[in-house]
């Protein structure tokens, strides 16, 4: 099961989903003023559509 398939309305888990992503990209540009936290930006979330 994936976690997609707990929503009734799959617009809604997407926009949740972009909202989380966006605050997280967010929440961490403060820390790309290094090659560390570059990375770690660059691991995390994007606002890019997953195809499934």
């Amino acid at each position: 099961m994936h976690i997609i398939d707990s929503y009734t309305n799959v617009d809604e888990w997407e926009e949740k989903a972009k909202d989380l992503a966006s605050r997280y990209i967010q929440n961490f540009e403060r820390y790309t003023d290094t090659e560390e936290g570059k990375r770690l930006v660059a691991s995390g979330p994007t606002l890019e559509p997953v195809l499934f």
